[in-house]
């Protein structure tokens, strides 16, 4: 069976600031952790379709489903910090229609360090990617994240049937990526 996969990823302005390990930016560690997790990803599976979506007070598809590992390396590469305000459900509603035609299974991974603010509400969007059929998964780097991301979050999760993941240096982030992964498909 085929699996997509579309990783959003926060670029809003919160994302340039260092934290813990993630140096010089969470932005840059998110980065360099997705292309060592999908290059790994398209190597050992010959049915993985990867795609990526940016997000910061509006969302933008970067890149379609591939199973092309440069132009993975080369779109991740270029990302940089898009802009202020942060609208996860803009990128999530990005990353379904993405994967509207493909067949098998569809899978997001949102990542982000919270401070929604922007856009269509998470829930919401998680309500089309439910009725798309598209299961989400949420990883939030740091622990002060607001009681209404986490709202959001959980009705997310529980809307769409993946994980979350609360992480605070960049093994926490690998772990949870390579976690995640392995549940594409169940």
């Amino acid at each position: 069976m085929p699996y997509n996969l579309v990783y959003v990823i926060d670029a809003s302005l919160s994302m340039r600031k260092s934290y813990n390990d993630f140096i010089p930016s969470k932005l840059e560690t998110v980065k360099e952790v997705l292309v060592h997790i999908i290059s790994r990803l398209i190597e050992e599976n010959n049915d993985m379709r990867v795609g990526a979506v940016a997000f910061y007070g509006s969302a933008l598809p970067l890149l379609p489903l591939t199973r092309d590992k440069k132009s993975v390396i080369d779109t991740l590469s270029r990302l940089r910090i898009l802009g202020e305000g942060s609208a996860p459900g803009n990128g999530l509603v990005e990353a379904v229609k993405l994967m509207r035609r493909a067949r098998g299974f569809k899978k997001t991974i949102i990542v982000t360090d919270g401070g929604f603010n922007a856009g269509i509400p998470l829930d919401i969007a998680a309500l089309y990617a439910r009725n798309m059929a598209v299961k989400t998964s949420i990883i939030v780097i740091g622990s002060q994240v607001k009681d209404t991301d986490i709202y959001y979050i959980d009705k997310t999760i529980r809307y769409c049937g993946g994980s979350k993941y609360f992480v605070e240096t960049k093994s926490e982030l690998l772990q949870a990526l390579h976690k995640d992964v392995k549940s594409v498909g169940r």
